[in-house]
């Protein structure tokens, strides 16, 4: 037992030397690598040492680097305060470094601002990605607000977990403003585009659309989709289209603006619409051109008004220029600004030479003062007038009367800028008017001889029944004598007429030349009957030579021998005159016409020729063929007619001689007299048969009125 226990002891024993040993073995084992680890330990900590002051060395080198941006720099924690940042950033919010450190963003930061802050803090958190962030807005000490681009990236800790983030922010405040004033200008301007009626467009180079505003969509009626890109050749004829290239060309070449009147675009649903446009170029930033941009104005309306009124004016133009009387148009000065061709006739002149002539420069200075004072009345009252009498100055010197209505022209503000009026030509009424005067001066005259003459033989008569006895005869003679006193009392009322006295009415004339009528008709039964009907049937033939109507027939004339056969008449007719006619005429010139009429016209003109020609003075007498015409031509070389009776020598019943120096003496003495009927007959024969009557005249200078011997 005990043996059993010893050995027992003494294994035991072994074991604990053997663990010793392995416990010395391994003590000398620890030592041994305790004091390598020493060795590594000093080696490791010399290693951090150096690299530590390396770090401080690179430290305060990125340090004075970071110092040295002009961007600002900062790093912040989790939760947004900061842990570094640097002098930049100060300055860029207006805190001193004191005053930032550990400050939380949100601290100088809008609202808005510190939202997108924590948005894009969360992005680079999550996906561990730097980014890139515009327009944040950084809220200075003073109030003021700075707009910085900001990057930022994440922070990683000694354990590689994220612990900050760190970014860089540009202070892009005054391109921000910039941009600001670009975009509101832009909108400004985009909403004036749009608000515009007219159409506003860019296109590129091609003509394709780029840009447009609404007003242009209605234009075409199209939708902007529609629209976008679309060529000019898709909404514009073919004609157009060309016009528009040859247009685009010229701004591309010159790089100068124009204008384009009138260019056609067609509409989506076809109807046709014209537009006044105006074209620049588009240049991009290098100044070279890449498009072309331009307003159109709609004037489709007022295209087709002006054709309207084109076409209305026209037509009130064709009618104008169709009327006999003259139509005219002045400014207030009295400039023409419009005349029709009547009254381009009435002057003299061309419608170029009437443009811009002032009134006074055809008219004489007494119709001057009229027409001022009538253009004054229309223009102080508004209501139309009428002028009589306005007497004009034709271009070659012949002065014409007119008879004018006067109205004011208004513009569209309803302010007066001229008159307008008709002239209607009334010399020939004019000259008709003073051949009446003289139609009834020389009645008057006709009338007082006979009378005269019945009242010599009244007289004689009486007092030779008075010798004799005669009641009977007696009764007879006062009452022939009692109608001549009517008949005198009637010619001196005419007289009184004629000389402007009491009696206005114009219609008194011819009553008063039927009251002498019906009194001739009373002495028919009186005893003196063959008197009056002598007297009667002198005036009714003389009325009836000017007056009477033959019925005509024609015949082919030989103007040669017709003409020589009137002079050998009138020679026959002048005898005792010593007066030479020079003929001058074609052969073989034929006329087919009435030869009564031809007489009566050609005798007349020959007369009357003979009649104003004195003694030992010629007449010459041509006939010669102009084309189809036949010209003959009556002169004489008496002493000529005044240019105011000239005016009036077709008038009818006139005669240049004033009535008190007239005397009826036999045809073709010198300064015969007359009626005047010849030429009025003529010139009826004229109009009725389809020849032309002229008439000229030079009034000898030593001899320049009608009442000069």
């Amino acid at each position: 037992m005990l043996s059993k226990e010893v050995t027992e002891g003494m294994n035991v024993i072994e074991k604990l030397r053997e663990e010793s040993e392995s416990l010395k073995q391994r003590l000398k084992s620890q030592d041994e690598e305790l004091a390598n680890s020493k060795k590594v330990l000093k080696e490791e900590i010399f290693k951090r040492w150096r690299a530590e002051e390396g770090f401080r060395e690179s430290e305060e080198q990125n340090k004075a680097l970071l110092e040295s941006f002009e961007d600002g720099y900062f790093e912040v924690d989790l939760a947004g305060n900061l842990t570094f940042f640097n002098e930049s950033l100060c300055k860029m919010v207006g805190y001193s470094h004191q005053e930032m450190m550990g400050m939380n963003n949100r601290q100088y930061m809008t609202p808005e601002t510190s939202e997108k802050v924590y948005e894009t803090f969360n992005e680079v958190f999550r996906t561990g990605k730097a980014t890139k962030a515009f327009d944040w807005e950084l809220l200075r000490k003073d109030g003021l607000v700075r707009h910085v681009e900001t990057s930022v990236s994440p922070v990683y800790g000694p354990g590689g977990d994220k612990i900050g983030f760190r970014g860089i922010a540009r202070d892009v405040t005054e391109r921000w403003m910039a941009e600001q004033a670009c975009r509101e200008s832009e909108e400004k301007y985009r909403d004036i585009i749009e608000s515009i009626e007219d159409g506003y467009y860019e296109v590129d180079l091609k003509g394709n659309l780029v840009f447009f505003n609404e007003a242009l969509k209605k234009i075409l009626g199209y939708s902007s989709d529609e629209m976008m890109g679309m060529n000019n050749r898709q909404y514009m004829s073919e004609k157009t289209a060309k016009i528009v290239y040859e247009t685009f060309n010229e701004v591309y070449r010159s790089g100068k603006p124009t204008k384009a009147v009138d260019w056609e675009l067609i509409r989506k649903d076809g109807e046709k619409r014209y537009l006044e446009t105006s074209v620049s170029s588009v240049r991009d930033s290098s100044g070279h051109p890449i498009g072309f941009r331009g307003i159109g104005r709609d004037v489709t309306e007022r295209r087709l008004t002006r054709k309207a009124l084109e076409e209305s004016e026209q037509k009130y133009r064709t009618i104008l220029q169709s009327i006999e009387d003259g139509y005219y148009e002045v400014d207030l000065q009295g400039n023409m600004i419009f005349s029709n061709d009547s009254m381009c006739r009435i002057l003299g002149y061309s419608q170029q030479e009437l443009k811009g002539m002032n009134n006074r420069n055809y008219m004489s200075e007494e119709t001057s003062k009229k027409v001022f004072q009538t253009f004054n009345q229309v223009y102080l009252t508004g209501e139309p007038a009428k002028a009589f009498g306005w007497e004009l100055i034709r271009k070659d010197g012949q002065r014409r009367y007119v008879e004018n209505s006067v109205s004011l022209i208004r513009s569209h503000g309803e302010q007066p800028i001229g008159f307008r009026g008709i002239a209607r030509d009334i010399t020939e009424l004019k000259a008709l008017e003073k051949a009446r005067e003289r139609v009834i001066n020389h009645l008057s005259h006709e009338l007082g001889t006979p009378l005269s003459i019945i009242e010599s033989v009244f007289v004689r008569m009486s007092k030779e029944t008075e010798k004799e006895g005669k009641t009977k005869t007696r009764e007879w003679i006062e009452r022939g004598e009692r109608n001549v006193r009517r008949l005198k009392d009637l010619q001196k009322k005419i007289d009184d007429i004629l000389n402007h006295k009491p009696i206005k009415e114009k219609e008194g004339i011819i009553h008063l030349i039927e009251a002498s009528l019906i009194l001739l008709e009373e002495l028919k039964d009186a005893p003196l009957k063959e008197s009056a009907a002598s007297l009667l049937q002198s005036i009714m033939a003389r009325l009836n030579s000017v007056y009477g109507m033959e019925v005509t027939r024609k015949e082919r004339i030989s103007i040669s021998s017709f003409l020589n056969e009137l002079c050998d008449e009138a020679i026959h007719g002048m005898i005792g005159r010593q007066i030479e006619i020079v003929r001058e005429f074609e052969s073989e010139v034929y006329i087919e016409m009435d030869p009564t009429v031809l007489r009566k016209a050609l005798g007349g003109l020959l007369r009357n020729a003979i009649e104003n020609t004195p003694d030992e003075g010629r007449i010459e007498i041509r006939a010669i063929r102009q084309n189809k015409h036949v010209t003959i031509d009556v002169q004489d070389f008496g002493v000529g007619i005044t240019s105011l009776n000239q005016k009036m020598i077709f008038g009818g019943f006139f005669h240049t001689q004033d009535t008190s120096r007239y005397a009826s003496k036999k045809p073709y003495a010198f300064n015969a007299g007359g009626a005047g009927a010849d030429l009025l007959r003529t010139k009826v024969f004229s109009e009725r048969f389809g020849f032309t009557v002229n008439f000229s005249s030079t009034r000898c200078k030593h001899l320049p009125s009608d009442t000069d011997e």
